[in-house]
């Protein structure tokens, strides 16, 4: 009777996760940690860019994913915000174009003080396939500029340890 009962509750434990990762979250914010940093800075200096992006994930309902793009600027980096639609379960109720404000955040690791930039979705003409309704796949990924971090301010302030970085993107 025992197994029984295990199997069936692990069979709705089962249908119930189906379920739930099938809905869009209604979630506003979302946390990652870059690993890799002193690479990607590197990479940068060399190349002129380097990004690291999150998995997909449902930020006030949009399919996207987010991270940051470490840029050249004469000697120094700094960081910004890039983000990329994907085509999502919802997006005929979604309006369109993406016009979203978002806040992305760097969190110390020890003392969890966080550092803001504001940023809103451009509204010029070149910008608009970047937040139209993705139909069969993905946008192509922008990032944003001023106001954005520079890589010497937040090493200095003790933002990167053990070479990662802790982010935070809220969707408003």
């Amino acid at each position: 009777m025992k197994a029984l009962f295990s199997e069936k509750c692990e069979a709705l434990m089962t249908a119930i996760t189906t379920v739930l990762g099938s809905v869009p979250s209604y979630t506003k914010t979302h946390q990652q940690v870059i690993e890799g940093y002193a690479a990607l800075k590197e990479l940068a200096l060399k190349t002129g860019f380097s990004r690291s992006m999150s998995d997909k994930v449902y930020l006030q309902r949009y399919l996207m994913s987010w991270g940051v793009i470490f840029k050249k600027e004469g000697d120094g980096v700094y960081i910004a915000l890039l983000i990329q639609l994907h085509e999502g379960k919802e997006d005929e109720l979604l309006d369109w174009p993406f016009t979203k404000e978002m806040n992305l955040s760097l969190i110390h690791p020890k003392t969890r003080q966080e550092r803001h930039v504001g940023q809103k979705t451009s509204t010029a003409e070149d910008y608009k396939r970047h937040y139209c309704r993705p139909i069969g796949g993905s946008n192509i990924a922008v990032y944003f500029g001023p106001p954005r971090f520079q890589s010497s301010d937040i090493e200095r302030d003790g933002y990167v340890e053990e070479d990662q970085l802790l982010l935070r993107l809220e969707v408003l």
